[in-house]
């Protein structure tokens, strides 16, 4: 049975460590924490399920946890992939199975993996800009240059 969250709760979770509600535990992974908000955000059953299916913030990418994911995606949300796709939501929904959860497990591996890479990279922006930043001169105000008078013929 799921579990409902009031707002607040929710507001607890993202973005987190394990917090208990009630009796169930939930978690962010911040490998995931992108794609778990989409899931947070559409349905709070789908998390609930897959917590119920053994996902934990250990095993969240595992080969195995990525085909869960992608099959609570198709069965309870594949609007979420037909857009991080580019497909019109009716041509997904028209697609063999085999197709739609190749793609959607694509899905999930590019946003797991995109999700550290920009951690990584944000990370690395920040210090490389907060050097530029120390290495630039004070700036001085710009000097007053009198306008050109035009002179009357």
């Amino acid at each position: 049975m799921a579990t409902k969250l009031s707002e607040a709760d929710w507001k607890k979770i993202l973005p987190g460590e394990p917090h208990m509600i009630g009796e169930t535990e939930l978690f962010i992974s911040p490998v995931g924490a992108s794609l778990l908000k989409v899931i947070l955000g559409k349905a709070q059953e789908s998390f609930v399920r897959l917590h119920q299916l053994g996902i934990t913030e250990a095993n969240f990418d595992e080969p195995k946890n990525i085909l869960l994911i992608a099959k609570e995606f198709i069965d309870h949300m594949p609007e979420v992939i037909a857009d991080c796709a580019g497909l019109d939501r009716d041509d997904f929904g028209k697609l063999p199975l085999p197709e739609m959860l190749r793609l959607t497990t694509t899905v999930v591996k590019v946003n797991i993996e995109s999700k550290q890479s920009m951690e990584d990279d944000l990370s690395e922006l920040g210090k490389y800009l907060a050097d530029m930043k120390n290495a630039l001169p004070e700036p001085t105000p710009p000097k007053h240059v009198p306008k050109k008078q035009h002179r009357r013929k």
